[in-house]
């Protein structure tokens, strides 16, 4: 009989013996309490944590070099101010995956990016985009004046 095998009892009936929680991919990472499991949406593998990385990193790239050239002139979406939050926002989702990797090993998943917060992050994202587009398409010269920017 291997290992794995039920044994059985002095009372005639086979007990199996618990195993700790394995991963059913060898290159998924699994952190070690039970509560800090994804929740699933995606795998939790190094490939996906790797492609996450890399799309980050891409967009901190693309908003900061258009932070940097001062925008597209007569561009809507290619803004200086869109580019500094565009490379703000990837930066801050990498950095939390980086510090949880670095100081929180135990924890770390592909959730570490902190890319699924809920329907609230994503709206409240999404809802800044809008109104900066629709207040750069309507009132192009509303953050020019100096009083409306330094208040926001």
């Amino acid at each position: 009989m291997d290992g794995a095998s039920p044994q059985p009892e002095a009372n005639g009936s086979t007990a199996r013996k618990r195993t700790p929680w394995q991963p059913p991919n060898p290159l998924e990472t699994a952190p070690a309490d039970a509560t800090n499991r994804p929740d699933g949406r995606l795998p939790n593998t190094p490939l996906m944590m790797s492609c996450i990385a890399f799309c980050l990193g891409s967009v901190f790239a693309m908003g900061s070099l258009v932070f940097v050239i001062g925008g597209v002139p007569g561009s809507l979406c290619a803004d200086y101010r869109l580019g500094f939050f565009a490379a703000s926002w990837a930066f801050f989702h990498f950095a939390e995956f980086a510090v949880t990797a670095g100081w929180n090993r135990p924890k770390v998943s592909v959730d570490s990016f902190l890319l699924n917060n809920g329907i609230a992050y994503h709206l409240a994202n999404g809802i800044a985009v809008t109104e900066f587009l629709v207040t750069q398409y309507f009132f192009p010269n509303f953050k020019t004046y100096p009083f409306v920017s330094q208040v926001g």
